[in-house]
């Protein structure tokens, strides 16, 4: 159940996260925003959430980013790291983005949803590294040591996370790559 509810939530925030944000007094964009956060909370309540949160919560209890901010930037550089560990999945999701996907491999559809993250974080102003929030990057390995004890969205993961892992992903966070 949750994955329709999830998918139908991902296009609706495609379609009107922009307008949300720059045109904040349309009550249409607002409506929609709001249908989507019912759905995205029911999908993951059903499912649970990934290490995408595991590794945004250190951002918020060692340097108080809000956590909303700390999932955004943080979504596409794990996105790109899970993507192999569930491509058919991540396929769905580029659809449901709207990406131009004919013609494309599954695996090149998966790696659209990187993309297409990262434009829409942009678009809205979300900040893109570590750097641009000064975190130090001599935290990075603490981040990661913080993160792994949050077990239940490491255990969620699509794909394995170690502190290794999350110390890499924190380090290309840092740096924008």
């Amino acid at each position: 159940m949750s994955e329709p509810l999830s998918l139908t939530a991902i296009e609706i925030i495609s379609d009107n996260l922009r307008g949300a944000v720059f045109s904040g007094s349309d009550i249409r964009f607002r409506n929609f925003m709001m249908k989507a956060s019912y759905l995205a909370g029911l999908g993951l309540a059903m499912s649970g959430v990934g290490a995408v949160h595991a590794l945004a919560y250190p951002l918020g209890a060692f340097f108080d980013v809000p956590h909303g901010m700390a999932n955004a930037l943080m979504l596409p550089y794990v996105l790109e790291y899970n993507y192999p560990g569930n491509i058919d999945k991540f396929a769905r999701i580029a659809w449901a983005m709207g990406e131009e996907i004919e013609g494309c491999s599954e695996r090149d559809t998966a790696t659209l949803v990187v993309k297409a993250v990262r434009d829409l974080a942009r678009d809205i102003g979300i900040p893109r590294t570590l750097k641009d929030l000064r975190i130090p990057e001599d935290s990075i390995s603490d981040m990661a040591e913080a993160a792994m004890k949050i077990e239940r969205p490491i255990m969620n993961n699509p794909r394995p996370m170690t502190a290794k892992v999350a110390e890499d992903i924190y380090k290309r966070a840092f740096e924008g790559i």
